[in-house]
């Protein structure tokens, strides 16, 4: 981060990604984080990624997903965790 509150990269530590499956929210594992994480930073449209065995197509504009071989469809969500050197007033908007 550069001073004055610019934002010039991705805060992997500190931005979370889940999903919703079968009705069930589950919290994306570290790799796939980041790698969803840097491809939004990025401005890609989509992303694929590997849960449970099966690899999924990730709409970063709409955070939803597709998986390959059923069909199945996820829906996600990205949430900023903070950071201790974050500065008092700071607001970081998603």
């Amino acid at each position: 981060m550069l001073g004055g509150g610019q934002h010039t990269g991705p805060d992997l530590a500190n931005t979370e990604w889940t999903y919703e499956r079968h009705g069930t929210k589950m919290l994306c594992d570290q790799e796939t984080n980041e790698k969803i994480e840097m491809a939004y930073h990025k401005d890609e449209p989509i992303v694929d990624v590997c849960l449970h065995g099966e690899e999924f197509v990730i709409d970063l504009k709409t955070k939803t997903g597709r998986g390959q071989q059923t069909g199945e469809h996820i829906i996600l969500t990205r949430k900023w965790l903070g950071s201790s050197d974050q500065p008092a007033g700071y607001c970081f908007v998603l």
